[in-house]
């Protein structure tokens, strides 16, 4: 089968679409055809599989909207001129507009191939301005209207399924899951054993208890209640330290926080590492913690950095919210801090050190089982293959 994607996803720059570009290399290992449509600035980067293309679309620069427009316009025509043999097709919902002439073809003619797939990624998270507007309304057009064509909607948990069908009024039987995923193998803590020590003593914690949080340091997601919490949780034991790991627009207002809270040497900051890096720092950890806030654009998430850490075998400080509920369910390394506030971080922080928890081998075959690549790939691919049946 030649399976075709077509994302407005900015390939080498954002890093969502890692773990995206990962499932589809998976689907195309199990003897698939896949290509990827999508949109780059400079170099391309390497598809790395004999049977996982990507067909991209350069733009000079990015400008949210019209780069948007522009991809849609020359994917249209990259579609039509290359890639009308396809035998599925997976739009993003922002895209979905591009299968239209599909769509026609189902209502005049006989023939009913391809599969048509939405993907919507999540609701908006971190995005504003007219960039905002246009991709809610899109979202609104293509899974309200559009989607009643589709054979399958994928989404990225249980509780963002049950939302996007009572809201958009999708068929429970076309939603489908299709979560965030987490390449086990790359994080496997039996590779990254010598670079413990090493690191410990690079960044100085040697004995100390080292609590880690790494990705994107951005305004919404729960960094100042953290660094709140560790005030509280510094005049109690001193051993205990953070580590922020990469950047973003709210690093420098963090670390002047930390300076005047007299946190120097206990929030620690690292700028971002190359990606086969991060495993060697969360070997070096002895935990992680992700405090996405309750709110409603956090709620249905796939949380990445959860799975990464619980796939290192580390216990996680985390909110007590649907979306980390759904992964780690009430087993004992996880440990919860209700809805975010500083005094719940770091009374979960203390209990966490506390506890001394151990995780089993057996939960990273747990997570291999449900979030791997090879595991997505093999739910999508039984879906669209339905879909080719019926």
């Amino acid at each position: 089968m030649k399976l075709l994607a077509v994302w407005f996803l900015l390939v080498g720059e954002w890093l969502h679409a890692t773990p995206l570009l990962r499932d589809l290399k998976s689907i195309a290992g199990r003897g698939h055809r896949v290509v990827g449509v999508f949109p780059v600035v400079g170099k391309t980067p390497e598809a790395d599989s004999e049977d996982f293309t990507m067909d991209t679309i350069v733009l000079q620069r990015f400008l949210p909207l019209l780069s948007y427009l522009e991809f849609c316009l020359r994917a249209m025509t990259r579609i039509i001129k290359r890639h009308r043999d396809a035998q599925a097709m997976i739009f993003a919902v922002d895209e979905y507009p591009l299968a239209l002439p599909w769509l026609l073809q189902r209502l005049f003619a006989s023939r009913r191939s391809p599969v048509l797939a939405v993907r919507d990624f999540s609701p908006l998270v971190e995005i504003h301005g007219m960039r905002r507007l246009y991709r809610s309304l899109l979202r609104y057009f293509s899974l309200r209207l559009l989607s009643r064509f589709a054979d399958a909607i994928f989404v990225i948990s249980p509780l963002h399924a049950k939302e996007t069908g009572a809201k958009y009024r999708v068929p429970p039987d076309k939603l489908h899951i299709w979560p965030s995923s987490v390449d086990t193998e790359f994080f496997n803590p039996c590779k990254y054993t010598d670079d413990r020590n090493r690191l410990r003593s690079e960044l100085g914690v040697e004995d100390r208890f080292l609590l880690m949080h790494h990705g994107v340091l951005s305004e919404e997601k729960g960094l100042y209640e953290l660094l709140k919490a560790m005030r509280i949780v510094h005049k109690i034991r001193v051993e205990i330290v953070l580590l922020l790991l990469g950047k973003g627009e709210a690093k420098e207002k963090l670390r002047a926080l930390a300076n005047s809270w007299g946190l120097d040497g206990v929030v620690l900051f690292r700028g971002p590492v190359p990606e086969q890096d991060v495993p060697r720092f969360i070997a070096a950890s002895d935990a992680g913690v992700h405090p996405l806030p309750d709110r409603p654009q956090w709620l249905v998430q796939t949380p990445t950095k959860v799975l990464e850490y619980l796939s290192m075998l580390k216990p996680v400080v985390v909110t007590n919210i649907p979306a980390n509920r759904w992964i780690v369910g009430n087993r004992p390394f996880a440990f919860f801090c209700g809805r975010g506030s500083p005094k719940e971080i770091a009374e979960a922080i203390l209990e966490c050190f506390r506890a001394g928890a151990s995780i089993p081998e057996s939960e990273r075959n747990r997570i291999a089982a449900s979030f791997s690549p090879q595991s997505v790939a093999q739910r999508v691919l039984r879906i669209i293959e339905e879909a080719r049946r019926s």
